[in-house]
C-alpha cells in the first residue's frame, strides 16, 4: 500500500470493510502515544470478517473510524514525541 493513497476498501460508501488487516495493525503498533494526537484513538475496537479478512474500526464509543485518520495520527505522533 503506498503511503500516498487513501486505506483501500471494499463495499459501499454507507457500508465500508476496509482492506489489508495486517498493515493497519503494523500501523497501529508503530507508535503508542497516537492518542495524544487524537483521545478518541485510545481505545480501539476492531471487527473483522472471517470471511474475507476486511474490518471496521470503532473508537470507544462505537464511532467508526477511518484508517487514514488514524495513520496521519500515527505520523503526527512520530513527528511530535519520536
Amino acid at each position: 500500500m503506498s503511503e500516498l493513497n487513501d486505506w483501500p476498501t471494499n463495499g459501499a460508501g454507507f457500508n465500508v470493510w476496509y482492506k489489508e488487516l495486517h498493515a493497519m495493525v503494523s500501523v497501529i503498533n508503530s507508535n503508542n502515544k497516537m492518542w495524544l494526537i487524537n483521545p478518541k484513538l485510545k481505545y480501539l475496537n476492531i471487527r473483522i470478517d472471517t470471511r474475507r479478512g476486511d474490518f471496521v474500526i470503532f473508537d470507544r464509543d462505537r464511532n467508526a473510524v477511518d484508517p487514514n485518520e488514524i495513520r496521519e495520527a500515527v505520523r503526527e505522533a512520530a513527528k511530535r514525541f519520536g
